[in-house]
């Protein structure tokens, strides 16, 4: 058995550590552009906006529900009052469904900053 070491060849070494930065850099660049698709799907996609709070939303109702309770109305306005109860429930849904997809733009857009700082 021979104990020969094979010589030290610097420019192999070097051609592998820059194929691996390459690959590395490769597959980042993959990465970010995935995640800034995701993120313009996520731009175009999402719901329709509100003009109003949820604090808003809530106090509208909360005025209109004693309205409704407090005095005495008319059966076509309580029943006017109820459509418009019901119309600020689904815009409160709307309204917390925006707030979880700008979340989620949010996080995405962490994502993408992140990976192009690595």
């Amino acid at each position: 058995m021979s104990n020969e070491m094979k010589p030290f060849n610097i420019c192999d070494t070097l051609r592998k550590r820059l194929q691996e930065i390459n690959d590395k850099k490769d597959n980042t660049q993959a990465k970010i552009k995935t995640s800034s698709e995701q993120l313009q799907r996520l731009f175009s996609n999402g719901p329709k906006n509100t003009r109003q709070t949820t604090a808003q939303i809530d106090a509208k109702i909360d005025e209109l529900e004693c309205r409704r309770t407090a005095t005495s109305i008319a059966l076509k306005e309580e029943k006017d009052i109820l459509r418009q109860i019901k119309s600020l429930g689904k815009a409160k849904i709307q309204c917390e469904e925006n707030k979880a997809h700008e979340r989620l733009i949010q996080e995405k857009k962490a994502e993408v900053s992140a990976l192009r700082t690595e």
